[in-house]
């Protein structure tokens, strides 16, 4: 299949995007921003192509390929992070609830020791 290579006026309209990182004639790259945002329109259930057309783009300078591409490196990035950040949130508050318990139990097991060690000192 062949590559779609933007033209001059194409670039210059991409560029415009403030969402645009950079662009050449077969590339282009996106800011964090504009993955961040394409992210959160897309678990909301919005369309790609959608979401392009949202943030600035025109999906046909951009071709449907383009977009499946980037919607796949975008979805790819961004699953594993937000799984990964609510099993530490989940994970933080585990370890957190455990160390109230163990130190409540270290407290109670200090003071089994003083009581014992006082009742060793009475005899």
């Amino acid at each position: 299949m062949e590559r779609h290579n933007f033209t001059e006026e194409q670039m210059q309209e991409l560029r415009s995007n403030p969402f645009t990182r950079s662009v050449s004639p077969t590339t282009l790259k996106f800011t964090d921003e504009f993955k961040d945002k394409f992210w959160e329109l897309y678990v909301k259930g919005i369309q790609p192509a959608d979401i392009f057309i949202e943030l600035g783009y025109n999906p046909a300078t951009l071709g449907k390929r383009r977009i499946a591409n980037t919607t796949c490196l975008i979805s790819s990035s961004r699953v594993p992070k937000s799984v990964s950040e609510s099993d530490k949130d989940k994970r933080l508050e585990k370890a957190e609830s455990e160390i109230r318990s163990l130190r409540s139990e270290l407290d109670t097991l200090k003071k089994i020791i003083a009581l014992e060690n006082s009742l060793k000192r009475r005899r």
